[in-house]
């Protein structure tokens, strides 16, 4: 067999026909989907082999009506023969699991004597985890039969990632009393497990990839003192789960991948690749899908307000260049007619379109030019496009060269135009994604502020003033530097006369009184009713503690007036918070306390906990502030539903209730636990006296799960 990394070498072709036959694809991993879909978006017909159902589900449908068949079920080695020599196929494809050695003999048998050409994808399964193997306490072994012989020298759980089909070799009691195993959440694997004796509740039927931190969680949850797994690289979660382990402390017994014998191969034409865009780019040429060498040059282009004027001289010499050009309607009428363009813009769509139209035409090198308004640098999708296009290089088989141009901006344009500076403006964009517009302009003198449409300023004007702030004024910028142009000036209260058509963006200027950017809104900004409020200084110390990241998912429970949902919102546009509250009254109290702030991150849930988590996404912190009774109930939701570990701060009034938490932490394996009681005096005035007042003593507790 040979073996060549660089395929740019030798080039003795694999296959004699090439057009009228398809690429058969042994898949079931990751690499293999990947090399379907690249090669189905080139034009070359493909069948996939999957063992299971499952199998089908995870290849997905990248490229719509040009996806690739998929043959589903376990073949032995008659079946494959037949299969593989039926006429159909050109070139087979082993991209197998590296541990999958029976299938990848099997594979080479069904191959020998005819004229179809291998290529085995083989991943990279050593060599790029040294942070993890510094670690002294991992053992490796050349099978599952040897490892499974060593389970008796270490004591404790054990956790298994080896897959279903290893898990009759661990049917001995001594080792299932102890074994978990995490495996695909499928019948068939829940049937093999189950046959293999492993008990019901020692099974984690999940769907990875699994990160690090997901790793951790389930070792300390099942007390795992030994990790089981295969060498399987890095797309089989491999350096995730030896970093946890080690981070854990938890010994780790590896399983090499088996050796593939092909000294009985006879005269197979076999090449061995590892990487995906070799492997494409390889099949592309025996195909005449691509040429050799075949590169595009790729220009991300900032097109300004949409006026060519508006281009830099670059920008605009480079738009002159191109081969083939990409972008909304709006931005592809300003090309000639005769250019070759596609109105498509979204990174997916794009580069499948670019993979055809590379095959169509035979391009060797080309020049693609992708068109964004406004500029490249600011509230653009041109970052999304450039991260796709650096995964389009490194996986398609096809070279990309990446240049990006700038524009000018709409915030840019707007100030020349209106005459307000925005170097000391807060900038907002609404555009497709989740913002506190209200809070911001609250808060600031000035927002500058994006927006998807007319209709959709129209509706944040009139949410300003009803707020309270009718005299907020607004510029507005309508179809900016086309021949529709129209710039207003209008005050939030009049948002009635203020179009509903257009593309716009806003200055928005607030001259009255600022609210304050200490922590604390105070409690005369919220509304009351006959709700219990968590008071000003109990509830800054409660946020203290909680200790919220930018992106953190917090969990609210008995939310009653919402003070800490709302004061956890404003710390952060990217904070979300679900306000979880059973009573109706308090609920809509909290929501009304909400909109009053502007907070477009907060989301009430008026259902019991901790029936009302189902729905919800998992959290990063919780905060309880009434439990109605099922404290324990709930921390125990909470650890089911978690994916990593939870930061929780709940609030005590009762000695009884403090009796509840410290008995249910005793119970719990936790980490940073703190309690501190906090009992503040507030003064009264008697006359010309001053009388200090106690309120309750409030018991703050925090821990982590």
């Amino acid at each position: 067999m040979s073996s060549r990394s660089d395929i740019t070498g030798d080039k003795t072709p694999l296959i004699k026909e090439k057009m009228d036959k398809g690429v058969l694809i042994f898949g079931g991993t990751s690499e293999g989907r990947d090399i379907a879909w690249r090669l189905s978006g080139l034009g070359i017909p493909c069948m996939v082999c999957v063992a299971t159902e499952y199998g089908r589900y995870a290849m997905g449908n990248d490229n719509g009506g040009n996806s690739p068949e998929i043959h589903v079920g376990r073949m032995n080695e008659d079946e494959m023969k037949q299969f593989v020599t039926g006429g159909k196929y050109s070139l087979v494809v082993d991209a197998t699991h590296p541990h999958a050695g029976e299938v990848s003999q099997n594979i080479r048998k069904a191959l020998k004597g005819t004229d179809i050409g291998l290529i085995r994808f083989r991943r990279n399964v050593a060599g790029s985890f040294d942070e993890a193997e510094k670690y002294d306490r991992i053992r490796y072994f050349d099978s599952f039969k040897n490892c499974v012989e060593a389970l008796g020298e270490v004591r404790g759980n054990i956790l298994f990632t080896t897959g279903v089909k290893e898990l009759p070799g661990i049917a001995r009691e001594e080792v299932l009393k102890r074994a978990y195993v995490r495996i695909l959440p499928s019948a068939e694997s829940l049937e093999m497990a189950r046959g293999a004796g492993v008990p019901q509740s020692h099974i984690i039927a999940v769907q990875g990839p699994f990160s690090q931190r997901m790793n951790e969680t389930m070792m300390e949850e099942y007390n795992i003192k030994l990790l089981v797994t295969k060498a399987s690289g890095d797309a089989g979660g491999y350096r995730e789960k030896l970093l946890a382990a080690r981070n854990r402390g938890v010994e780790i017994f590896v399983v090499r991948p088996p050796v593939v014998e092909t000294a009985d191969d006879g005269n197979i034409k076999s090449v061995e690749l590892n990487n995906i865009g070799e492997c494409i780019r390889y099949i592309g040429r025996e195909y005449d899908k691509i040429t050799e060498n075949a590169f595009v040059e790729i220009s991300l282009i900032g097109m300004g307000m949409g006026d060519e004027r508006l281009m830099s001289r670059e920008a605009e010499e480079a738009l002159r260049s191109q081969d083939v050009y990409f972008g909304s309607p709006r931005l592809l009428e300003l090309l000639p007619e005769e250019a070759v363009k596609f109105s498509v813009y979204e990174p997916d769509e794009v580069l499948l379109k670019l993979r055809r139209v590379i095959a169509e035409n035979s391009y060797g090198s080309m020049k693609a030019a992708i068109l964004f308004s406004g500029d490249t640098g600011f509230f653009s999708g041109a970052k999304r496009m450039s991260a796709a296009i650096k995964a389009f290089s490194d996986n398609s088989g096809i070279g990309a060269g990446l240049k990006l141009y700038p524009g000018v901006s709409s915030v840019s344009y707007f100030s020349s135009r209106t005459g307000i500076s925005y170097d000391n403006a807060v900038i907002i964009s609404h555009h497709g994604r989740r913002a506190n517009v209200l809070s911001e302009v609250m808060m600031n003198r000035k927002v500058f502020l994006l927006v998807s449409d007319a209709a959709e300023l129209k509706l944040l004007a009139r949410k300003i003033s009803l707020s309270g702030l009718e005299d907020i004024t607004i510029h507005a910028g309508y179809d900016l530097s086309s021949e529709d142009e129209r710039i207003i000036c209008v005050r939030a209260g009049e948002y009635e006369a203020m179009p509903e058509n257009g593309i716009c963006c806003a200055f928005i200027i607030n001259d009255g009184e600022l609210l304050p950017i200490t922590p604390s809104l105070g409690d005369g900004f919220f509304k009351r009713g006959d709700v219990p409020m968590t008071k000003e200084e109990i509830r800054q110390l409660s946020i203290c503690k909680l200790k919220l990241p930018k992106d953190a998912v917090l969990y609210d429970v008995g939310s009653g007036t919402g003070t800490i949902s709302v004061e956890s919102a404003r710390l952060s546009n990217d904070i979300k918070v679900y306000a979880i509250e059973r009573e109706k009254e308090a609920a809509e109290l909290t929501a009304s306390n909400v909109s009053k702030a502007g907070h477009e991150n907060v989301i009430v849930v008026n259902e019991t906990a901790p029936d009302a988590f189902v729905e919800l996404e998992a959290p990063t912190h919780v905060f309880i502030g009434g439990s109605g009774g099922r404290l324990e109930d709930i921390v125990r939701a909470i650890m089911t539903k978690k994916q990593g570990r939870v930061r929780f701060v709940i609030n005590a009034v009762t000695l009884e209730t403090m009796s509840v938490i410290t008995e249910l932490l005793s119970r719990l394996k936790h980490e940073d636990e703190e309690i501190i009681s906090i009992q503040i005096n507030r003064s009264e005035t008697k006359g010309r006296l001053h009388l200090m007042k106690a309120e309750n003593m409030i018991h703050i507790v925090s821990f982590e799960l």
